[in-house]
């Protein structure tokens, strides 16, 4: 059947910090013991916004946290979205309690039995809390 973000993922609860995003990936059902998925992580990040109406063209989205990781069938890992130079600058200057990330995952499938590779890439809007480090006095 048809495979959609929620049979790969599953996020836990877990605010954007320091040290990236935490996520839950797992093989869907109907995925046969033996082949393998490999999945590239991205959050991404809108840093086109602009204060005058004249100046509005399309979202300059960047890449803030990436990771690759993967699966062979039936497995499921927790993975950590480490932060890029983007993300971290982004993270340390952000002064609001939730920012607006698209979580992009791009599947490569790789059945066991040498049919063709297929890929697939998934994306989700979501809203994350964004947490700050404890200053040092």
């Amino acid at each position: 059947g048809d495979v959609d973000l929620n049979d790969l993922t599953t996020l836990l609860n877990a605010p954007l910090s320091a040290d990236g995003l935490r996520i839950r990936i797992e093989t869907p059902t109907g995925v046969v013991e033996g082949d393998q998925l490999t999945i590239l992580g991205e959050l991404l990040a809108n840093f086109g916004t602009t204060s005058s109406a004249a100046q509005r063209r399309r979202p300059q989205l960047r890449v803030i946290a990436r990771r690759r990781a993967t699966l062979t069938a039936p497995q499921r890992k927790r993975v950590r979205l480490r932060l890029t130079r983007a993300g971290r600058r982004l993270a340390r200057s952000y002064e609001r309690k939730r920012i607006r990330v698209l979580l992009r995952l791009k599947v490569t499938y790789r059945p066991a039995s040498g049919a063709a590779v297929q890929r697939r890439t998934f994306r989700k809007p979501m809203r994350l809390r964004v947490v700050k480090p404890k200053r040092r006095p």
